[in-house]
């Protein structure tokens, strides 16, 4: 693996809300990330940060490569910020609980630890900070990951973690315990303003989660305490299920999940750095599972090279002639003499990402083209979600799409489609959309013909844009 996507992945999360201090430590924003690395090392200002859950103790360390008097003051404040932060990070990503502490230490055994190596690349300032992640620590992301565990492998196994949306789905219990009062009335607020919360859901909460009713109630208006009250009053014949409760907790937790993607906030924030560095994984992975030749072969085999060339940035395909000269020859088959000289005379030396930012442009804009001839009339709805080739990869259309939409859609769908897609989704969600169908959840809401339609046409948008930006993949492609 020639890439540091997981290390970066991990980075982002172990360095979040520690922008100033990392800042004080490199007096720059500019800072290089290294692959995790497997050898041994020998580390000398070391603050090791113990990470606590009810049965067990994980270490990672916080490190300098020598001492330096300057740094080592930089080193424990950093060290602070990472120990006051990583718990509540972790309980909403991994939703573990766990509480932590740091120390400073001469020594310790780091055999089997994978290691990051972050440094700014000036001559003049050539100290690398270290990460150093013991086994158990890089375990949280992977069970798979044990001793034995070659390196290639341990890449793969933690991208896989972050390639799978799932962990993206907040766990209000988890989001109830980690957020103070002031960010919680913020999320709270702002799902109110974008209706995505009701006086029955925020009821179910408190019947939930009756050890967080006092922070739940503190976040929330005299207005809304009103309401619930009499909702409570007025509801007291209401027959309310255990079922009824994960369904209604699920559905708020959906809503905090699109919450995030429009809207800052602190946990938001967080999500949206991850979220960037698995985007730029997923394109690497995309890249990576063949080779860019192999797709270069593919678009030519389908005649579609040159209408991928006619919507690509000239900067793009200047940039891949420049680091590749064979590509010139097989671009101007598909570009006039004026536009591939006007291409060629953007041609200077371009960095290594610049290049395989070019390939991914290409490879993206291929598969936009690929997937702007599937038909999309509603009719063609059960075909195109029978042609997902993973069944697993189902869940991705209803995290993009929102269990409304999509059980909207299966409404005028078929016996078969529908079991496929309940099959492959959370359990919770599966509850919701099976209660939608039966006329238990929303029985109010009567949809017609022309609302069904489109909401299979937001469905079937939504599949094609997923294949498009290769998070799944469609047979007969």
């Amino acid at each position: 693996m020639i890439f540091n996507l997981s290390s970066r992945l991990l980075f982002s999360i172990i360095s979040f809300n520690s922008d100033e201090k990392l800042n004080r430590f490199f007096k720059t924003q500019n800072i290089a990330i290294s692959p995790l690395v497997f050898s041994e090392p020998a580390p000398a200002s070391i603050y090791q940060i113990t990470l606590k859950s009810a049965l067990k103790r994980i270490q990672l360390y916080i490190a300098l490569e020598y001492h330096d008097l300057q740094k080592s003051p930089l080193l424990n404040d950093l060290a602070s910020a990472i120990t006051s932060n990583l718990p509540g990070i972790l309980n909403i990503i991994l939703k573990k609980k766990l509480t932590a502490e740091f120390s400073s230490i001469s020594t310790a055994d780091f055999k089997r630890c994978g290691t990051i190596f972050i440094n700014t690349g000036d001559r003049n300032d050539p100290i690398s900070l270290m990460i150093i992640l013991s086994n158990d620590f890089l375990r949280f992301f992977s069970n798979q990951i044990n001793s034995d565990t070659e390196p290639e492998k341990i890449d793969e196994l933690i991208l896989k973690y972050f390639m799978d949306p799932s962990w993206m789905m907040p766990e209000l219990d988890s989001l109830l315990s980690t957020l103070d009062r002031i960010e919680l009335s913020f999320l709270v607020n702002n799902l109110l303003k974008e209706n995505l919360l009701s006086t029955y859901q925020m009821h179910l909460i408190l019947l939930a989660y009756p050890e967080h009713s006092l922070k739940i109630k503190k976040s929330l208006s005299e207005n809304n305490i009103r309401d619930i009250i009499n909702f409570k009053k007025n509801s007291a014949s209401m027959k309310i299920t255990s079922r009824d409760v994960e369904e209604g907790i699920y559905s708020v937790e959906e809503s905090i999940y699109h919450l995030c993607r429009i809207a800052d906030f602190s946990y938001s924030s967080l999500l949206k750095k991850i979220q960037v560095a698995v985007d730029q994984s997923r394109n690497a992975v995309l890249l990576f599972s063949r080779g860019f030749d192999s797709w270069l072969d593919e678009m030519i085999n389908w005649n579609l090279l040159y209408n991928v060339l006619s919507v690509t940035e000239e900067k793009a395909i200047s940039d891949l002639i420049s680091l590749d000269g064979r590509y010139e020859c097989i671009f101007r088959k598909y570009i006039s003499e004026k536009k591939i000289n006007g291409i060629l005379s953007l041609k200077k030396n371009k960095p290594g990402d610049s290049y395989l930012n070019s390939q991914v442009e290409l490879i993206h804009n291929y598969r936009k083209i690929r997937a702007g001839r599937v038909n999309v009339n509603e009719k063609s709805f059960d075909c195109l979600v029978s042609r997902i080739k993973n069944g697993s990869d189902i869940k991705y259309l209803l995290l993009e799409t929102g269990w409304f939409i999509l059980s909207t859609a299966m409404k005028g769908a078929t016996l078969k489609t529908n079991q496929r897609i309940i099959n492959n989704i959370p359990r919770r969600a599966g509850y919701l959309i099976e209660d939608v169908l039966k006329g238990t959840v929303n029985p109010n809401i009567i949809h017609d013909e022309i609302q069904i339609g489109k909401a299979k046409r937001a469905c079937m948008k939504n599949i094609i844009a997923l294949y498009k930006d290769g998070i799944i993949e469609l047979e007969n492609m």
